[in-house]
Formats: C-alpha cells, sequence, structure tokens
C-alpha cells in the first residue's frame, strides 16, 4: 500500500526493480458509500490521454472485475460534454468526446454492458453502474478526491494490474487506511496463496 509517498516516485522504484512498464496505468480505483461501490477504470491525471489508452484502461478494468473478482461489470462512459450541448465549439471538448463514443462502442464490441452518461456523473451512480470510465484521468482524479476527501466516500482499493504482485496505489491523503489494508491482505490470501503456509 503507497501510503503517503508520492505515486510517480514509489512507481518508478517499482519498475526498476520488478520491471514493467511505466507508461502502463492500469489501476481502477474502487470507493464505497455505505452499502454501494464502483469502480473508475481510469483515476490518474496520465489516465485516458487518448482514445487508445482509454480503451485498454478501460477493457483492462473490466476484464478484472470477470476474472479476479467474478463480477459482471456495468459499466457507465463520461465525456465532457452531452449531445445536445456546444456541439464542435470546443476542440479539445470535442476529441475527449469523441474518444469516449469510440470507447463505448469498442467496449459494447466485447460484449459488455455499457451506457453513455456524458457529463451525468450522478446518473452513472444513481443507476449503480459499478465501473465508470470517466471522460479523462484529470476529472477523474478530481472527482474521486472530492468523494473520498469531502463527501464522505472510503477508498476500497486502487490496484495496478499486470505488475506480476499485488500494488495498491491508493492516494496519499486518505484519512482511513483500513480497506486498502484489507484489500491488500486478501490479495495475499487468494487463491492457494496462503501466509499460514
Amino acid at each position: 500500500v503507497r501510503a503517503q509517498v508520492k505515486d510517480s516516485y514509489t512507481h518508478k522504484l517499482f519498475v526498476e526493480k520488478i520491471g514493467g512498464d511505466l507508461k502502463v496505468k492500469n489501476l481502477p480505483e474502487f470507493v464505497s458509500n455505505g452499502d454501494y461501490w464502483f469502480a473508475v477504470s481510469n483515476p490518474s491525471n496520465y489516465n485516458s490521454l487518448d482514445a487508445g489508452h482509454k480503451k485498454s484502461e478501460a477493457e483492462r478494468a473490466a476484464r478484472y472485475f470477470r476474472e479476479s473478482l467474478e463480477i459482471e461489470p456495468k459499466i457507465g462512459v463520461m465525456s465532457t460534454r452531452r449531445p445536445s450541448g456546444r456541439v464542435g465549439e470546443f476542440d479539445a471538448l470535442e476529441q475527449v468526446a469523441k474518444d469516449s463514443e469510440e470507447t463505448a462502442e469498442y467496449l459494447r464490441g466485447l460484449g459488455y454492458d455499457v451506457k453513455e452518461y456524458y457529463i451525468e456523473y450522478e446518473s452513472a451512480v444513481w443507476e449503480r453502474r459499478n465501473l465508470l470510465v470517466a471522460a479523462t484521468g484529470s476529472i477523474a482524479n478530481t472527482w474521486i478526491k472530492g468523494l473520498a476527501y469531502l463527501g464522505g466516500w472510503d477508498i476500497l482499493q486502487c490496484p495496478y494490474l499486470d505488475k506480476g504482485v499485488y500494488y495498491d496505489d491508493t492516494p496519499r491523503n486518505n484519512k482511513n487506511w483500513f480497506w486498502p489494508v484489507v484489500s491488500t491482505v486478501a490479495w495475499i490470501n487468494r487463491d492457494g496463496n496462503k501466509l499460514n503456509k
């Protein structure tokens, strides 16, 4: 569990010792409030900066749901505008909207349950979507911090996927480390990897 250390620094040291690709950031972040939880496939500022990364991050998170958690993902894809909004007026928003549409279509093509919510994050949460694909990582980063630090939500887990070992990238400034520690212990004790062996 990363704790209070800067993530780019710890991840760089990890990759130097263990191996891997510094540019790949597959790390769904799970948050909860009461009996409801969901994950975001791209919670880092450096996630989803182009369509290729957005698709691969979302697809990898969806596979993590199915293969490791045995939970069927109900995916909500967000964007930066509504289709009825100021379409075509701002190039940066248009590119993100295009990336989001492509990502939704890509995930549908893989057989996932996908619904587009555009900028209505609250609707995706109210409709109990369990995997959200944020418009960009920068938006998700800010939104999740608002939920966790100001809104009373708990950060449960933020696993870096495909590292070969368990690496929880739960954000610094976190106030409640109970769930990240529980998720780490659960990972260590999964299947045949029991601590008491």
